[in-house]
């Protein structure tokens, strides 16, 4: 019984070693791969001496690396075979990075995880849980023209909007009074739309700690938070705390908006052609 030449490059008997390794196509992936791999020069009888000769002449190799490749280059055979389709090198060598990548983080530590986990949620918005709304605020400046506008966004456990408040003051002090303002607006707001149970959030961490007594003042800024701690009894539960500045991208946007109308807003339910817009981009 005669053996089945490989369907691809219709030179050699077909085996796994030669799927995987030898025929042209997948010689082509190693060798423009990383690990830089020219299975033509090289002399590899089956995948375990490939592996072998792999871990002891390359630095950057790994496990999970090898793997990925061998995957993607199946895969691919497999698609080429049954379905006419093609895949281009460069694109399998990326897929097979970024599997490999993948599945190293899989298997880091859970405390590492949990660090990189942390620190990608401390850098975009996430929703309070339910029955509960986040309010958040922020204020911009105008020098030129001594304004300060304030912007408050508030939103439920779902991520909808449900409120948003823009307001324009005259500014004569220091960016931290307009940030406790903005989050007295924000508060005001909150009390309109019926909230309950409300989480503020400022990038200000200063009027934050003021507001949860780490910190005190002595200055003007002190009848601010004053005020925000006599509003915050309105709610049944009431929690503040400090966000970066990619957490409170909408509430800026709203404060930058407030500048241009130069009036006091507040929307409930009901928004504005120019509010929906902020809200989609």
């Amino acid at each position: 019984m005669q053996e089945a030449t490989c369907p691809i490059c219709k030179n050699e008997i077909e085996s796994i070693a030669h799927a995987l390794l030898f025929c042209k196509f997948a010689r082509k992936v190693w060798r423009y791969s990383s690990l830089g791999i020219d299975l033509k020069a090289e002399n590899f009888p089956d995948v375990i001496t490939l592996l072998h000769h792999s871990y002891q002449h390359h630095s950057n190799l790994n496990g999970e690396l090898v793997a990925s490749f061998l995957w993607v280059i199946w895969n691919a055979r497999n698609n080429w075979l049954f379905k006419g389709k093609c895949e281009d090198p460069s694109r399998l060598i990326a897929k097979a990075m970024s599997i490999a990548d993948s599945v190293k983080r899989i298997k880091q530590p859970e405390h590492n995880f949990s660090l990189e986990l942390t620190s990608m949620q401390q850098n975009q918005w996430s929703p309070p849980r339910e029955d509960w709304v986040k309010v958040n605020v922020d204020a911009t400046m105008d020098e030129q023209n001594n304004l300060a506008g304030l912007g408050a966004v508030i939103r439920n456990y779902r991520g909808e909007v449900v409120a948003a408040a823009v307001n324009t003051v005259k500014s004569f002090g220091d960016v931290e009074m307009y940030e406790a303002k903005a989050a007295l607006w924000g508060i005001q707001a909150a009390i309109k739309a019926g909230a309950s149970s409300i989480i503020l959030e400022s990038d200000s961490k200063r009027v934050i700690e003021l507001i949860n007594s780490k910190q005190s003042t002595l200055t003007e800024l002190f009848w601010v938070i004053f005020d925000i701690l006599e509003a915050k009894k309105s709610f049944q539960n009431f929690k503040a705390q400090h966000v970066g500045r990619t957490c409170n991208n909408l509430a800026h946007d709203l404060a930058k908006l407030a500048l241009r109308k130069s009036e006091s807003c507040i929307w409930l339910d009901e928004f504005s052609v120019e509010i929906l817009y902020l809200f989609s981009s």
